[in-house]
């Protein structure tokens, strides 16, 4: 995508509710695959991959 993951579209794309695209969301944010983009202060809305982080799909 050539723009941030944004909470609707893992709700669309797994088919779940708000709490659960937040929390998987939160779980890939705290093991560093996803890092919050924007400056909310309270929420974040958007992620994007972790440049940091490899991923080795083969």
């Amino acid at each position: 995508m050539d723009r941030p993951i944004k909470l609707s579209d893992v709700k669309t794309l797994l088919h779940c509710q708000y709490r659960s695209a937040r929390s998987h969301l939160q779980r890939l944010q705290e093991k560093g695959w996803l890092i919050p983009d924007g400056t909310g202060k309270t929420r974040t809305h958007f992620w994007r991959p972790n440049p940091e982080r490899k991923f080795n799909w083969l």
